[in-house]
């Protein structure tokens, strides 16, 4: 007893010594406890509303989720919400209904409270009421901003504790500690981000205290994904905000002025398709059972992908014939065709140079340059591990998934074969290994789009051209299913 009584009076010095966000005051504080920074607004929220008691050490730096710029603490999560005013630019998440699910039903007509009960008082939202000490700490720490309304009656839980459950926080009492502690607060981010892997393990790990961490600069646009191969087309912005459905199909590619959208469709009238960027107008250019990737050229005059020719190819052991897959390339403006010279029997994905003169895609044996006049030649450095290659929009790199012993990843090469490197590591989960794939640029050459299950299901994530600073796109779980999926498209924001 007495040494938790000796804890909480060195508690509550510890709060009495941390410093404010009053005039003067760091507009950042690193937290060594976790390894963690909290700023700005998120900071003096904090400060104002109750600090450690309230909300706990940071478990993530500031990131984006579901298109909005949150931070997780061990008791909760705020979100930045600027539009609105002081105080409520800062909101928390209902983390209590996240973590502990629906609440109550609400207490009989009987047992409701008079509006004038000294002891007592009914939230006719939730139907359930506070009293005692659960009361006096909701009132004096905040109220429903803090809280929310509760959603069960006291009652004694799993440890022994007398709780109550709140939209956004478990209050518990503890009789056995001085009357100004007795109340306390669960941990319910860690809950929800430890227990039930709500956030990536990645997004938890500790990062130095020298420097102020910032979000990626992502820059602007638009992006149009596949949620599967031939499931959903969805034109959203960078955050998944504004999300709609333009059609079903599957690796999508914006046009170079950013107005229509070019596909593949397999099953009924299967070919490569064109489509307006709102989704309509959508028709048929290349009629075949089983074409894919379609990428514009930057002039938006042709459009180059690969398709399988059936049964013409001798297997070595001259058994049987296969299917062999070739880049063809189509010219839009009279609907002819060719093929560059010299491809092995299976080359899949290509992309166009930024000047348009060569395309480079994946061969049996690494990555390959063609042009329409030459025949195809290999990249130096690359391999039959290589795949699913995309030209930087400056020129200067190209991206590609790799396969890594048990997973993929994302790496970047020069276009004559040196400077290769992969951007991300499937090392990032202990449990498991992670995969990271299908990789697209942003319009400027500073970022790449990308999928990765390092969540534990497949989402869309940015980074920067080196492969830092790594954020979450949204929560749109996707169905990603081999290194030849063009999940992603990225085209300029409107001027």
């Amino acid at each position: 007893m007495r040494k938790a009584y000796l804890w909480i009076v060195a508690f509550a010095l510890a709060l009495s010594l941390a410093p404010s966000t009053a005039f003067g005051a760091p507009a950042a504080r690193y937290f060594p406890q976790t390894g963690h920074w909290v700023q700005g607004d998120f900071l003096a929220f904090f400060d104002q509303h109750g600090g450690l008691a309230i909300f706990g050490y940071p478990r993530t730096e500031q990131m984006v989720s579901d298109g909005r710029v949150v931070q997780y603490f061990q008791r909760a999560r705020m979100e930045s919400w600027p539009s609105n005013p002081p105080p409520y630019n800062v909101q928390l998440m209902l983390i209590g209904d996240a973590v502990m699910g629906p609440g109550d039903p609400p207490i009989p007509a009987s047992q409701i409270p008079t509006p004038n009960d000294p002891t007592r008082t009914y939230f006719p939202q939730t139907g359930h009421t506070l009293s005692g000490a659960f009361r006096d700490y909701f009132n004096a720490h905040g109220g429903l901003m803090i809280f929310g309304y509760p959603t069960s009656e006291p009652y004694v839980g799993p440890s022994g504790f007398l709780i109550q459950r709140f939209q956004r926080a478990r209050m518990e009492y503890h009789s056995e500690l001085p009357t100004d502690y007795q109340v306390s607060l669960g941990l319910l981010g860690d809950e929800y981000v430890f227990g039930m892997d709500m956030v990536s393990p990645a997004a938890t790990r500790p990062v130095s205290g020298d420097a102020v961490p910032t979000l990626a600069n992502t820059g602007d646009g638009k992006i149009v994904f596949q949620t599967k191969p031939s499931g959903d087309l969805i034109v959203s912005n960078l955050d998944e905000t504004d999300a709609h459905v333009v059609g079903l199909g599957m690796d999508p590619a914006w046009s170079p002025d950013g107005t229509k959208i070019a596909y593949a469709k397999w099953g009924e009238n299967a070919g490569i398709y064109v489509m307006n960027a709102d989704g309509t107008g959508a028709h048929q250019i290349y009629a075949d059972p089983q074409d894919r990737a379609p990428v514009w050229s930057p002039d938006g005059t042709q459009i180059a992908f690969y398709r399988r020719y059936d049964g013409d190819l001798w297997k070595p052991d001259h058994s049987s014939k296969e299917d062999f897959f070739q880049v063809v390339v189509l010219n839009l403006k009279d609907n002819t065709s060719w093929l560059p010279s010299n491809q092995t029997e299976h080359c899949y994905s290509p992309s166009w140079s930024p000047d348009g003169k060569q395309l480079v895609m994946n061969c049996d044996g690494g990555l390959y340059l063609a042009t329409e006049n030459q025949p195809i030649t290999q990249i130096p450095n690359t391999d039959f591990l290589f795949t699913t290659p995309t030209w930087s929009p400056d020129g200067k790199q190209i991206a590609f998934t790799y396969r890594n012993h048990d997973h993929w990843d994302v790496g970047v090469i020069n276009p004559d074969g040196t400077g290769f490197g992969l951007l991300t590591s499937g090392t990032v989960m202990a449990s498991a290994a992670v995969s990271n794939a299908s990789a697209a640029w942003s319009p400027d050459s500073q970022h790449l789009i990308f999928v990765s299950n390092r969540s534990g299901s497949w989402n869309l994530y940015i980074m920067n051209r080196d492969g830092s600073s790594v954020v979450p796109v949204g929560t749109t779980a996707l169905d990603y299913t081999d290194s030849y999926d063009r999940v992603v498209s990225w085209k300029k924001g409107e001027s």
